[in-house]
């Protein structure tokens, strides 16, 4: 934990709700007044305009939201209010039976729509300037990690130009291609999809966030979570009380 100077009562909390002497008889923890976000998440952590040139700044910042669901959301409402180019990247989708008379059944809509973990969605919205983070490491030695944050900085037709936004690499151009990806996690058959193995990452889920560093994080709320586990995040991965705000 990196204990800021000024920050001991932002610390001592958070030491609080992690040893449980936090909460009221129902278990709940009430957070500061100054704490919470009176108007928009997203204003209060990337500002009222968003300048996709600078992305040192969006680099640092990130909103975190206990579902997929709430994450995938609030990445497509940062996204809309950059002022930068937009491309679409549909990806090519596939099912794969044991018998091939099989596969044929499932037509292009159907598997579009599917949205397994860890695989990249159908439809992929960016703009120059997104931040986004892979979901597949590509190369160890060459710091493409799962995980790793990038920006996008090019759109090709079969490949994306990115940056790293931190650590040593900061700043080094990559390529990435479109890979398979492989699942059948609640399906019948094989779901394969072709597509660049990245997300937006101006929101995260809780387990995405862990290791990374922000100057700024905003903690949206929409529903109870398990307290603990967020009071480590904020610990974490921004140095200082201000540097969180919630929204519920």
């Amino acid at each position: 934990m990196r204990v800021i100077s000024g920050d001991s009562d932002w610390i001592n909390f958070l030491l609080r709700v992690g040893n449980g002497t936090e909460n009221d008889e129902d278990g709940r923890v009430t957070l500061p007044a100054e704490l919470m976000c009176a108007g928009n998440i997203m204003t209060a952590v990337y500002g009222e305009n968003i300048d996709a040139r600078d992305t040192d700044t969006l680099s640092t910042r990130a909103i975190l939201a206990p579902r997929n669901r709430s994450v995938d959301q609030l990445n497509t409402e940062v996204l809309s209010r950059m002022n930068s180019e937009e491309r679409i990247y549909k990806s090519i989708d596939e099912a794969v039976a044991e018998d091939p008379s099989d596969a044929i059944n499932f037509q292009p809509e159907f598997l579009h729509k599917l949205d397994p973990s860890g695989v990249p969605p159908h439809e992929l919205r960016l703009r120059k300037g997104a931040i986004v983070m892979l979901l597949r490491s590509l190369g160890v030695s060459a710091g493409l990690c799962n995980g790793t944050r990038l920006v996008v900085e090019q759109f090709g037709s079969h490949t994306l130009g990115c940056r790293f936004t931190c650590g040593n690499r900061k700043g080094r151009y990559v390529i990435l291609p479109r890979i398979d990806y492989y699942s059948d996690r609640g399906l019948s058959f094989r779901l394969r999809r072709t597509q660049f193995p990245i997300r937006l990452a101006f929101s995260l889920s809780v387990n995405k966030a862990q290791g990374q560093s922000f100057d700024r994080i905003g903690l949206c709320l929409p529903e109870d979570v398990f307290f603990f586990s967020w009071t480590t995040v904020c610990s974490s991965v921004t140095s200082e009380k201000q540097g969180t705000p919630f929204c519920s």
